[in-house]
């Protein structure tokens, strides 16, 4: 057997027996052709003789090559071959033993297994490499977070806590004042500014409670919000003539409300309360409150004179900016109303999906 190799291409002749083929061939990486040269030994008529042959390992049947003295085969992947060749003389009689040669494809280094498995290893480290930075940055984003919520609080607290000590007092000495001046008067009537500056320092306190119990961090429940509209309800009509009914659930859970959920609700039912007072002529108003699952619905009820709700766009009520504020939430207000027959004012609220807004 003799082999050489040229320009990619090995020329390979086989002139051994089967049972001296030797060590395999070995075909260096990359080879883009090969061809198989035999012959057949014939005394009469050598031109005549027909060969066929198959290449061990890369599939297929005999391949009947006539009377042609050469086999090629493109690029063949890197493993071991068998190539085998039979001849038939002219009498039709086929070589039973035939003549082989065995051969190696050699593969490049990113062919072997032991490249494709240590990639294979590169790959599932470098995966994992990253899914723990990966893991690392969110658990490093959620203390940060946690850091920044906390840091928040604090200054909430604060606000609320200056608030209430400092322009508290402060508004809380006006009123005193005021009141003061107005006993004080000469010939029993005060003057109506001062009636005014008293009303105003009034309504300053009950905003800046509002707005204190707003910011203060420890309100950030369910539970401290339902308090607080009750007392707010109660208060408002207490000296009115429209009697008040509260109607609350048996049990108040302590599920976390953000701010801004709670402050406008708040904003949202003193609306309500407010339209009640000065446009509904009524003589009792009802707050309910309930809980289906997450869901909060609150209702302000009222036997007024009820109005159409097609025209609420020209009483100035405050309907669309009631409706704007629950929508930012994700919730919904609800308007039942007839002319004559009273008016039902409902907010609808998923606390779960107010407390996730307040995460985006």
């Amino acid at each position: 057997m003799e082999a050489k190799e040229r320009k990619s291409i090995y020329d390979v002749a086989i002139s051994t027996a089967p049972e001296d083929a030797g060590p395999p061939l070995k075909v260096a990486p990359g080879v883009q052709r090969l061809e198989f040269h035999y012959a057949g030994l014939s005394f009469t008529e050598p031109l005549k003789v027909r060969f066929k042959y198959k290449l061990e390992g890369l599939g297929g049947d005999w391949v009947d090559a006539g009377t042609r003295r050469v086999a090629h085969y493109e690029y063949l992947p890197p493993g071991d071959y068998t190539f085998r060749v039979t001849a038939c003389n002219n009498d039709g009689v086929w070589s039973e033993a035939g003549d082989l040669l065995a051969l190696t494809v050699v593969p490049y280094f990113w062919q072997t297994g032991w490249f494709r498995a240590s990639a294979a290893g590169l790959l599932i480290g470098l995966t994992a490499l990253m899914a723990q930075q990966i893991s690392t940055r969110r658990l490093q984003f959620k203390l940060r977070r946690a850091e920044q919520e906390r840091a928040l609080e604090r200054e909430r607290t604060r606000i609320s806590r200056d608030i209430h000590d400092d322009l508290g007092a402060r508004l809380t000495k006006i009123g005193m004042l005021t009141a003061q001046a107005e006993r004080q008067s000469q010939a029993g009537s005060a003057p109506p500014q001062l009636r005014d500056i008293a009303l105003t320092a009034r309504e300053m306190v009950e905003a800046m409670d509002a707005t204190v119990w707003a910011v203060n961090p420890r309100n950030d429940t369910f539970n401290h919000l339902a308090n607080y509209l009750v007392h707010y309800t109660e208060e408002f009509f207490r000296h009115s003539d429209v009697a008040c009914q509260l109607d609350l659930p048996t049990e108040l859970p302590d599920w976390p409300v953000s701010a801004e959920a709670r402050h406008n609700v708040f904003l949202v039912v003193k609306e309500a309360l407010n339209n009640v007072a000065r446009h509904a002529a009524a003589g009792q108003v009802r707050l309910e409150l309930k809980l289906k699952g997450a869901t909060l619905n609150i209702t302000v009820r009222d036997n007024g004179r009820g109005f159409d709700p097609s025209q609420t766009g020209q009483r100035g009520n405050g309907l669309r900016n009631m409706a704007q504020r629950l929508q930012q939430l994700g919730g919904r207000l609800r308007v039942d109303s007839v002319p004559g027959a009273g008016a039902c004012i409902t907010l609808e609220l998923d606390l779960g999906e107010a407390q996730a807004r307040k995460g985006r």
